[in-house]
């Protein structure tokens, strides 16, 4: 208790948080949007955060023969052959295209994977901020 005019008495305070509560309405049902798009794509999808793999979706596993906890292990040069069509080593490779992607804020290309099994296929690769 605080004394106020030599009485005593408690303090309440209030906020309006309506805005509030909307917008985070709002992000709950972006991200459960994003979800689902990211979950039902048919397309493989991994998310990249500091140049390794954070969260994959079911393709992606599908396409690269390897479990999700396995997948998400590997850097982005993990799931290539030591070196590219053109000669280049790689992981040097990716991670000169994910530059590319943060200085642009994307970067499309062709790159060949290498499945867990071994075999090798060429693909349309995009980095995206």
């Amino acid at each position: 208790a605080t004394m106020l005019d030599d009485q005593r008495a408690r303090v309440w305070s209030f906020r309006e948080i309506t805005e509030r509560q909307r917008m985070d309405d709002e992000l709950r049902e972006s991200d459960a949007r994003f979800r689902a798009l990211f979950d039902s794509s048919p397309d493989a999808v991994l998310l990249l955060d500091d140049h390794h793999f954070t969260a994959c979706n079911q393709a992606a596993v599908e396409l690269f023969g390897y479990d999700r906890e396995s997948l998400l292990e590997l850097h982005p040069g993990g799931i290539s052959p030591a070196r590219q069509g053109d000669g280049e080593d790689s992981t040097v490779k990716a991670e000169r295209m994910m530059a590319l992607a943060e200085a642009r804020g994307r970067n499309r290309f062709e790159w060949t994977h290498c499945r867990r099994d071994g075999t090798e296929f060429v693909a349309e690769a995009e980095f995206a901020q």
